[in-house]
């Protein structure tokens, strides 16, 4: 299982070549969690939240991977 953070705070948009006088920033947090099912196989669950201030939207995504690994290993 893993937990992280991020926080960003800088650059600007540019539409149509002109540049944006609005700072982006913003806030995320995530959390991962890998089940195995075998030796070389395993399940991946995700969830991404977050915030950008500039535009005032929040972020939400929830994902599953299936994962292969081939090969001996370290």
């Amino acid at each position: 299982m893993a937990l992280n953070a991020g926080y960003f705070k800088g650059g600007r948009t540019t539409v149509d070549e002109v540049e944006s006088d609005v700072e982006l920033q913003g806030i995320r947090f995530g959390a991962t969690l890998v089940l195995p099912v075998n030796r070389y196989q395993s399940v991946k669950l995700y969830s991404i939240s977050g915030y950008n201030a500039a535009s005032r939207a929040r972020l939400q995504a929830f994902g599953i991977a299936w994962q292969y690994r081939w090969g001996g290993g370290f």
